[in-house]
């Protein structure tokens, strides 16, 4: 779960992701409110789970 400064993080960390492996499509698993908010401003495909 992103708490509310990690989303910070997050973003850095998938848009480090975007840059280094422009074709690396990553999927999210678990994420909640503001976490799946960020991967899906990202484009990136949101899977609730545990």
């Amino acid at each position: 779960m992103v708490g509310a400064g990690d989303h910070l993080g997050l973003e850095a960390t998938l848009d480090r992701l975007r840059y280094e492996h422009p074709d690396l499509r990553p999927v999210v698993v678990g994420a909640t409110c503001l976490g799946a908010r960020v991967a899906r401003a990202r484009g990136l495909h949101v899977v609730p789970g545990p």
